[in-house]
């Protein structure tokens, strides 16, 4: 899926990596995995109220 190293940060590079600390993205990541099973389970939900529903 990534063939080249484009996709890779480099601290030495990108300053912007050692200012923002660890912490921000693990809470960026479990935010968008949160949003992700939220909006799963309301499919799910709303799906089988339809489905009740005729």
């Amino acid at each position: 899926m990534f063939r080249n190293q484009d996709w890779e940060f480099d601290p030495q590079l990108d300053p912007i990596i050692n200012v923002l600390p660890e912490g921000f993205f693990a809470a960026c990541f479990a935010i968008g995995f949160l949003l992700l099973v939220g909006a799963l389970v309301s499919m799910l939900v709303w799906g089988r109220r339809d489905a009740r529903r005729g």
